[in-house]
């Protein structure tokens, strides 16, 4: 499966770092040492030429979403209609480019009912008793709010109609910015957004 032949534990190492866990996470997870996960990083960042953490798994997430794509074109024509590439895997890698941009932000998904479907944080957000930020929340309990017009919940809409939006927002995320940008399907439909909270 996909031009970067890694080793059964490297692909561990790589489900578990997309899963959102640290590297010392891992050490632990899979009883290693972190100077082993370390070195497992070293040889999986030279099979696959990345540049840190999580520019390796960007490529390792884009190299796979092509290989499923190559392989439902060899299907033949009258074979079920699959989506080459699932909304759990176009979000991970709009995920982690995004992540890229800011190594202090968190970043998420969230399906257009609102859950957050995955999220890639290298600083969870403040908790202050009113945040909960787990895969199968919702965006408000992430925010504590119960109120659409709240501007964090009011940007993530805005996002799933299709418009980029950035704020500024106050209370227990006071000083920090939102960005969330739309998830388009290859049919340039929204499917989902992700957020983007850090530190100006």
């Amino acid at each position: 499966m996909g031009q970067y032949a890694l080793s059964p534990r490297e692909d561990q190492i790589v489900a578990l770092a997309i899963d959102g866990l640290t590297n010392d996470a891992i050490a632990a997870t899979l009883r290693l040492s972190p100077g082993t996960v370390n070195t497992y990083w070293t040889r999986i960042r030279l099979k696959v030429g990345g540049v840190a953490r999580t520019d390796t798994v960007a490529k390792i997430i884009a190299d796979r979403s092509e290989d499923r794509k190559r392989n439902r074109a060899a299907l033949p024509a009258h074979f079920p209609n699959i989506d080459p590439l699932p909304h759990e895997l176009r979000a991970m890698l709009s995920l982690f480019q995004l992540a890229k941009e800011d190594a202090s932000s968190t970043v998420w998904a969230i399906e257009k009912d609102l859950t957050i479907q995955c999220i890639a944080a290298v600083r969870m957000p403040s908790q202050n008793g009113c945040a909960r930020w787990e895969v199968g929340k919702t965006i408000f309990e992430a925010f504590g709010s119960t109120s659409d017009k709240h501007p964090a919940i009011a940007a993530h809409l805005k996002a799933l109609n299709g418009k980029e939006t950035t704020v500024a927002l106050n209370g227990p995320f006071k000083g920090m910015s939102l960005r969330t940008v739309p998830l388009l399907d290859e049919e340039d439909k929204c499917i989902g957004c992700v957020g983007v909270l850090s530190k100006p």
